[in-house]
């Protein structure tokens, strides 16, 4: 009878390549997804950082105003 022991070892070679095939699929997926969420969260990011701009930029023109009001005021109490 013929010996067919080297189709066992060219199955289980032909298993192993398709196991580190899918799982380097799976890994290329997995950091994929990781990569999308990190482009996500530093895009969230930046609109926090301009919206903090922005609203530090409000705020200084309201300190500046209130300032200005205050010393106004200041003005009109000596002047009476």
């Amino acid at each position: 009878m013929p010996d067919f022991s080297y189709l066992y070892i060219m199955i289980d070679e032909r298993a192993y390549e398709l196991f580190f095939a899918a799982s380097w699929v799976w890994r290329m997926r997995k950091k994929a997804g990781l990569r999308k969420q990190v482009n996500e969260l530093i895009a969230r990011l930046k609109a926090i950082e301009e919206s903090n701009k922005e609203n530090s930029k409000a705020m200084v023109d309201t300190i500046n105003e209130l300032s200005t009001t205050v010393e106004n005021n200041q003005e009109r109490k000596w002047n009476l």
